[in-house]
């Protein structure tokens, strides 16, 4: 057991949803919740997890990196929500939790390989609601993103 118990294991409970991918979770209805795992691939063993409301966006055989970001202040992040780098979608937002202890929100993002690849030490993450805008002397500039963006948030990155 002690093997499937490393850093980036996930556990997750299973219910009854309705999302946009249909209906899920329906055998619970006869069986109860149940908790589900996701082994984790890391080299370090852990002994404490966060359980996530629903499983991991990513499949269990994707390729990439999982991060988890912390703000002291909660953002319009759902799950699903889009990651962006320069405007392009690499990943999705999977979970988010509050810490009483810490009064912080946690944020649990996925991002696809190759893109993994640039989440480096020298990143930068910011919550993005999909709209920019400049009022200059040359007048009004304004920019759309996603449209998913502007409904339930996301998050862009960039190197620094």
């Amino acid at each position: 057991m002690r093997d499937l118990l490393k850093k980036d294991t996930a556990f997750w409970i299973v219910k009854p949803a309705i999302g946009k991918e249909g209906i899920t979770g329906l055998g619970t209805l006869f069986s109860g919740v149940f908790i589900e795992v996701q082994p984790g691939n890391s080299e370090q063993h852990a002994e404490k997890f966060d359980l996530l409301g629903s499983p991991p966006l990513a499949s269990l055989d994707a390729k990439g990196i999982r991060v988890i970001l912390t703000s002291d202040q909660a953002g319009r992040l759902n799950t699903g929500a889009p990651v962006l780098f320069h405007g392009y979608r690499v990943g999705s937002v999977e979970a988010s939790s509050f810490d009483i202890k810490s009064r912080n929100m946690h944020y649990q993002l996925f991002i696809n390989a190759p893109y993994d690849g640039l989440v480096t030490e020298n990143v930068r993450f910011w919550r993005d609601s999909g709209i920019a805008f400049d009022l200059s002397a040359q007048g009004l500039r304004l920019e759309m993103g996603f449209l998913t963006t502007l409904f339930s948030g996301g998050v862009s990155f960039d190197v620094v």
